[in-house]
């Protein structure tokens, strides 16, 4: 994310670790190796900048200078149906690439809280968290975080943080070492046929606030403004 060795990568993949390295790419391997006890090595210790577990984020520091960088593209100009290649080390298989489709945006899931994700059938494995999504351009749109499975293996169903937050929270953690979200208190469920025809609803589509937290923004709010409405 930055020539200066800073890097970024899903924090549960540094979950139990004591000791975090990045090794470089190949073709970075021999402008930047280093002699290290006799022999040549492009393995740098890292150091934790900080952690943003709120949506699976942490920043890496490696002590290299001059690196590429990857250009970021504003995932919010993203479609479904746009082509992007996923690359990670999925099951130890470094530097590997997958092509797929945007499968929806906007994909709220009940695996992790506190993000929205880009959804995906680029095939995506045990290894590939962290890795980059990229449009057809070599743009970065996402940070593949987790995928929805039933036997294990990939199923089309990948799921990555957009770029647009992932820089965010980079910028965020380069400069403070932590990050920040704001929560309102509302918290929401899509209206479906039954709860519509419950409520007596007027339509079958939208989303309902089902609860406001105690305290929060949203219960002030609240206290003001007694009619049910849709979104």
């Amino acid at each position: 994310m930055d020539s200066s060795g800073y890097v970024i990568t899903n924090s549960h993949v540094l979950e139990g670790a004591r000791r975090v390295q990045v090794t470089l790419e190949e073709k970075l391997r021999k402008s930047q190796s280093r002699f290290v006890g006799g022999r040549a090595s492009a393995t740098f210790d890292a150091q934790v900048i900080g952690t943003f577990e709120e949506v699976d984020l942490a920043l890496l520091k490696i002590d290299a200078t001059g690196l590429p960088t990857i250009p970021v593209a504003d995932s919010d100009k993203l479609r479904p149906g746009q082509v992007v290649f996923a690359v990670g080390s999925p099951e130890g298989l470094k530097n590997s690439v997958s092509m797929g489709v945007i499968s929806a945006v906007g994909r709220v899931s009940d695996h992790e809280g506190g993000a929205t994700y880009i959804q995906t059938d680029a095939a995506i494995g045990s290894g590939s968290s962290g890795g980059a999504l990229l449009n057809s351009e070599g743009r970065l749109v996402g940070i593949t975080t987790f995928i929805v499975t039933e036997g294990g293996g990939s199923e089309g169903l990948g799921f990555a943080l957009p770029s647009k937050l992932v820089y965010s929270v980079f910028q965020a953690l380069k400069n403070t070492g932590y990050g920040h979200y704001g929560d309102v208190g509302l918290r929401v469920q899509d209206v479906t046929a039954v709860l519509a025809s419950g409520l007596q609803l007027s339509q079958e589509w939208g989303v309902l606030v089902s609860d406001v937290a105690a305290g929060s923004p949203g219960a002030n709010a609240a206290s003001k403004c007694r009619t049910l409405s849709l979104l």
